[in-house]
């Protein structure tokens, strides 16, 4: 019984991940009609989100692997090994949906800010009051607030921060 509910939540897991890939792949095709280069997204390394493919992949695996092994009656085999398994697969899973969750869409003069947890903030260029870089990092705010921190090391920071030059907010 506990190895059908252990299977069940493999499916559930990989269910949600095709789903949740399919929405993101036809979002970012959408955004990316245009590929020129006003139209970008600044979003996490591909490295991150590819780690988290690899930890859920390679979770779920371990998870058939455990099942098989202990279906076969190898000793010292335990469900606790699937269990392990599967919190390793979930936390690939939470991985993958943090990268891509979090991310910057800019079009033209429009900047739309997705961040991991809470609501999409959106501003115009000309409405940032203040661009504040601190070391590996730039703060854009607007009306005083924080509307995004963006590391240097997320995919298109140079083609943001080109608009950010072009705009004034940012030294050269």
């Amino acid at each position: 019984m506990k190895m059908i509910r252990m299977f069940f939540y493999v499916f559930a897991m990989s269910v949600f991940y095709l789903i949740y890939s399919t929405m993101i792949r036809k979002n970012t095709e959408q955004i990316n009609r245009d590929g020129n280069s006003i139209n970008y997204i600044v979003k996490m390394p591909a490295a991150l989100k590819w780690t988290g493919n690899l930890m859920f992949f390679f979770g779920v695996f371990l998870v058939i692997l455990f099942a098989v092994l202990k279906l076969k009656k190898v000793a010292g085999i335990s469900l606790g090994h699937m269990y392990i398994a599967l919190v390793f697969a979930a936390i690939g899973l939470v991985i993958f949906v943090v990268v891509n969750r979090w991310k910057i869409i800019v079009n033209g003069d429009h900047i739309e800010c997705h961040p991991v947890f809470g609501k999409v903030k959106s501003a115009d260029f000309s409405e940032l009051d203040h661009v504040s870089v601190n070391g590996d990092t730039v703060s854009l705010k607007k009306n005083g607030k924080t509307l995004i921190i963006v590391d240097k090391e997320v995919d298109n920071y140079e083609k943001l921060a080109d608009s950010l030059r072009k705009n004034g907010l940012m030294k050269a």
